[in-house]
């Protein structure tokens, strides 16, 4: 092969490398709707130990979840009496459950995150990396929404 030949080659796959952009940009510049895509925010079930249901919105009975598994806002989790479990939230923000702790994802999108805890016992572990990120735990007597990174967390007796 000689050098006119690995110029035009050469030649080639820069005219390719320039095309590229134009042919494929309006195609990567388009917007998806939820809709047709999913959830844009998912949680993680991070650690399980015991036993460890999920309800999924528009379900009647309950699934065994495993580490690992996705979960989305609607989920219901719910950890029995000598389970615990830990769900990551995204960022370095993770919600550890347990003592028959039963957490629903009511609200989980880009930047809020509402979880309603109805039995149980729950730490909500906020990081530094999540400041931009807003947080509640809504127990039927009380709710708490940090205001920084640390650890919080809500007790629901038997009773409510």
């Amino acid at each position: 092969m000689g050098i006119s030949s690995c110029v035009r080659r050469a030649a080639t796959l820069v005219v390719a490398a320039a095309l590229t952009p134009l042919c494929f940009g309006p195609a990567l510049a388009q917007s998806y709707d939820e809709d047709d895509y999913g959830p844009s925010r998912v949680a993680r079930l991070s650690y399980a130990s015991g036993e460890v249901a999920v309800l999924a919105p528009g379900e009647s009975s309950w699934e065994r979840i495993d580490v690992n598994a996705p979960l989305f806002e609607g989920y219901e989790i719910y950890a029995d009496r000598d389970a615990r479990a830990e769900i990551a939230l995204g960022g370095d923000t993770f919600l550890r459950i347990a003592d028959g702790a039963d957490v629903t994802l009511t609200q989980f999108e880009e930047g809020w995150a509402i979880l309603d805890v109805t039995a149980g016992t729950v730490a909500l572990s906020v990081g530094e990396r999540s400041r931009n990120q807003h947080y509640s735990l809504s127990a039927p007597a009380a709710a708490v929404s940090p205001q920084g990174s640390g650890v919080y967390r809500v007790d629901v007796a038997d009773n409510g």
